[in-house]
């Protein structure tokens, strides 16, 4: 897989790969995975696409706050800005577990800047986290 790259998104790091050109492709992955959950299709998706695999904030290399707001709906604000941070003004978004949910507020939210979902075994709702999943949010874990 590519190397890590960082752009800040409200003032936290947010690490990705990226490889390929064409059509945009955002890859948002679940709990507790990162972006690595992608690394066996990404160089498929890539023959095609311009595919961006970020780890959502709190996972995989970004930073790991222990006082923010990493709810879904904060994700998805953080997944459209981190799309303005790399010029993507539109993008298809392939999207896993709790990346579902934001890849759907992304949607109803903005959907001028999404093309398509493809969503996998996805949370339907934005009441994530449910209390028994909330110390999987920790830092670290």
């Amino acid at each position: 897989m590519n190397i890590t790259q960082y752009v800040t998104v409200e003032g936290h790091q947010i690490a990705y790969q990226e490889m390929g050109q064409g059509t945009p492709l955002l890859l948002i992955h679940g709990i507790p995975t990162n972006k690595a959950l992608w690394r066996n299709v990404m160089p498929k998706l890539a023959s095609k696409n311009r595919v961006i695999a970020p780890d959502l904030l709190n996972f995989g290399e970004s930073d790991m706050p222990s006082d923010t707001d990493v709810s879904i709906n904060a994700q998805c604000r953080i997944m459209l800005k981190f799309m303005e941070e790399l010029n993507i003004s539109k993008t298809n978004v392939v999207a896993h577990d709790i990346g579902g949910g934001i890849a759907q507020l992304m949607a109803v939210n903005q959907p001028d800047k999404v093309n398509g979902l493809v969503l996998i075994d996805s949370v339907c709702f934005d009441s994530w986290p449910i209390p028994e999943f909330e110390p999987l949010l920790e830092p670290g874990v």
